[in-house]
């Protein structure tokens, strides 16, 4: 009778490590994806930052927003013709400091974007990637839907 009542508490602890292993591994798991998209987010905010950053210095040296959404220009900001003050030419790429427009990180449902879509009102944001971007008061976003990186962010707004 001993050896059949210690064979069960064997089996159970057994069982019981081999739950709590499942556990570990599936919070592991779970876990490693929260942090993946928590790093998408601040990359995104990050690139997003630099973006309005650029474009405000632009607009301090310019006094106009660039001409962002040119056929191509979020692949070549060369594309974007300069702002010409006392025969100097100041480009949009210099200020900004990258040859091409980052991308928005991406998701299993959204493959990375770096199109730029020029839209007066953020209503009409496609919500596909990349950016919406007014150029006549030069506000830009993420072109993506809240919480698209599970951190609840509503990009529109953001």
């Amino acid at each position: 009778m001993a050896i059949k009542e210690s064979s069960k508490y064997i089996l159970e602890a057994i069982s019981g490590v081999l739950i709590l292993l499942l556990a570990l591994i599936l919070g592991i798991f779970f876990r490693t994806d929260d942090v993946k998209e928590t790093e998408k987010a601040m990359k995104t905010q990050k690139k997003l930052l630099e973006l309005r950053l650029a474009l405000e210095e632009y607009y301090n040296k310019t006094g106009k927003y660039p001409k962002l959404g040119v056929d191509g220009s979020s692949e070549d900001l060369k594309r974007v013709l300069p702002h010409i003050i006392k025969n100097k030419s100041i480009y949009f790429k210099d200020v900004y400091g990258k040859e091409k427009i980052e991308s928005t990180e991406a998701t299993d449902k959204l493959e990375e974007s770096n199109k730029i879509n020029v839209i007066e009102n953020l209503k009409n944001a496609t919500l596909d990637g990349g950016w919406n971007y007014n150029p006549s008061i030069g506000e830009i976003h993420a072109n993506l839907p809240k919480n698209i990186y599970l951190q609840n962010i509503n990009w529109s707004e953001e």
